[in-house]
């Protein structure tokens, strides 16, 4: 399956209220804490992002991770554009993952019968389609991944695949809850700055 993609805008809830304090400062460039803080939203938005994940869904912050690092084979990847925090736009893609990465049940085949399982959601198991069975992925190293065959003939075959990382990012629980941590995350590195910024002048 091809790449999922979408795109999600943040606004810091009351931006304009601190930039008006940040103006009545002595000695705070409200110009510099501004543009410091989009370099902090640039490279902290994949751990607020992950950690919403992870939240709602029974996946790991590190599979997250390496979904949208744009280095893997999937082609994952996530910006943050716009040059203010009162802008913060998510830009983002990956590919649809196999139940592995959602506490798949048992993980290994085994010689008699089983039943394939997989916690998408926290604390919500669910079995897969009866017939289900692991094999090899083909690739490098023992992970086993689910699949299930198209007909009553042996083959063909085909993998099963759960969401992509994008799909979780859009989920309408984990929407607020980005939000949340990018407005928790950004008015403590903003607050950080400008104490950062004081102690100099004060210096």
């Amino acid at each position: 399956m091809a790449a999922t993609r979408g795109t999600t805008t943040c606004m810091l809830s009351n931006y304009e209220e601190l930039v008006k304090t940040l103006d009545n400062i002595a000695g705070v460039d409200a110009e510099k804490v501004i543009k410091k803080c989009t370099s902090d939203a640039k490279s902290r938005a994949q751990a607020w992002v992950s950690a919403a994940v992870c939240e709602v869904y029974a996946i790991k912050k590190a599979d997250v991770k390496a979904a949208l690092d744009g280095k893997g084979k999937g082609g994952g990847q996530l910006k943050v554009e716009g040059n203010l925090v009162e802008s913060v736009v998510l830009t983002y893609k990956g590919r649809v993952l196999t139940p592995t990465h959602f506490k798949m049940k048992p993980t290994q085949r085994k010689p008699k019968p089983y039943r394939v399982s997989q916690e998408v959601f926290k604390g919500q198991r669910k079995n897969l389609l009866a017939g289900v069975f692991l094999a090899g992925s083909g690739g490098e190293g023992s992970t086993q991944i689910p699949f299930q065959r198209e007909s009553e003939s042996r083959y063909p075959i085909k993998s099963i695949k759960t969401l992509s990382v994008p799909q979780m990012i859009e989920n309408e629980k984990v929407q607020p809850l980005i939000q949340q941590n990018i407005d928790e995350g950004l008015s403590k590195r903003l607050e950080n700055h400008v104490k950062q910024m004081l102690a100099k002048a004060q210096g």
